[in-house]
């Protein structure tokens, strides 16, 4: 089956979930924002993780498997987008409210959905045939839909938050990221045991994302609520 479908349609999905769940009033300036957001991010942390691996000398992911350096690459890609990520947006968001916050963040996730199949169709024009197997599909559309909402999730934290907040957050991210680095590298070892890795990576995002959702969600719909106000 084609894979750019699956991506597209777990950040269809979460943006629905969060419409059901009362996140309606969309907010088009903090949306666009997001999509600054995460450019910025992406330059931000490509430039910094591949400079460290150039340091090394470290030139492919071969390189990395070669040397034994799965875990430490791992950790260290972890590390620098969890920093880098909510540091982008914590310092573009800490002054906002929780409403704009989401916004933020939901622009943030959808763009980053749309990099994705972006990705894919690059790969396609240049020839090669992708298809992958039904229940791939779906853990890529699980993936997607899950990192949405942690990026809304974490984002509505992150507005008005403080430098432990922050610190915390990042923390979070630094062990979701570091998993799913593992994976990535993992597949190009042992494929079979490499889905495991990536099971384990999407229960522990699933469970990280439950956990601040609930946490975070009352606080943007609380705003929401008291501007629907009529004095």
């Amino acid at each position: 089956m084609n894979p750019a479908l699956f991506p597209l349609l777990g950040g269809f999905l979460a943006w629905f979930t969060l419409y059901l769940l009362g996140l309606r009033k969309f907010k088009g300036a903090e949306f666009i924002l997001g999509v600054f957001v995460f450019f910025f991010a992406m330059l931000l942390q490509g430039l910094i993780q591949q400079g460290a691996f150039l340091l090394a000398g470290i030139r492919s992911n071969r390189d990395i498997i070669e040397r034994g350096l799965i875990l430490v690459a791992s950790l260290w890609v972890g590390l620098s987008a969890g920093f880098i990520q909510e540091g982008v947006k914590f310092a573009l968001v800490r002054d906002k409210s929780k409403r704009q916050g989401a916004f933020v963040g939901l622009g943030f996730g959808i763009t980053e959905v749309l990099a994705v199949v972006v990705s894919f169709a690059i790969i396609s024009f240049k020839g090669l045939t992708l298809d992958v197997p039904f229940i791939m599909g779906m853990l890529t559309l699980a993936e997607r839909y899950l990192a949405v909402l942690f990026h809304v999730a974490t984002t509505i934290l992150l507005a008005g938050a403080s430098l432990r907040t922050f610190l915390t957050l990042a923390g979070i991210h630094a062990v979701v990221d570091s998993l799913a680095a593992y994976y990535q590298l993992a597949r190009l070892v042992d494929p079979a045991k490499s889905v495991k890795v990536l099971i384990l990576s999407e229960a522990v995002l699933g469970l990280v994302v439950l956990v601040l959702l609930v946490y975070a969600l009352p606080q943007a719909l609380k705003e929401e609520e008291k501007e629907e106000v009529i004095w």
